[in-house]
């Protein structure tokens, strides 16, 4: 995908590409099919861990969570001052 046509993109709509797919399987394909936190395989997503390279994502950039996870990671970015660590839960 090119950057400059990805920038005027909103995340939405990338998040819809055959290239996000790419990562996206390719996350969840490095994982073994499991989440990074506490190892289920059901309703898998892939987080951003940051947005450094948005549009053209590293392997490093991305993580794979159930959904679970995900929305416990997503409620911890939105406090003021996140927890240094994140305890594992049981499993999802």
């Amino acid at each position: 995908m090119s950057l400059p046509a990805a920038a005027t993109m909103s995340l939405a709509k990338y998040l819809l590409t055959p290239h996000w797919r790419r990562v996206r399987f390719a996350a969840i394909w490095a994982a073994g099919g499991l989440c990074a936190i506490c190892s289920s395989e059901k309703n898998l997503t892939v987080h951003h861990r940051n947005y450094d390279h948005l549009f053209a994502e590293t392997p490093a950039d991305v993580t794979c969570l159930c959904s679970r996870c995900n929305d416990g990671f997503e409620e911890i970015r939105l406090l003021p001052e996140a927890p240094a660590r994140v305890e594992q839960t049981d499993k999802c």
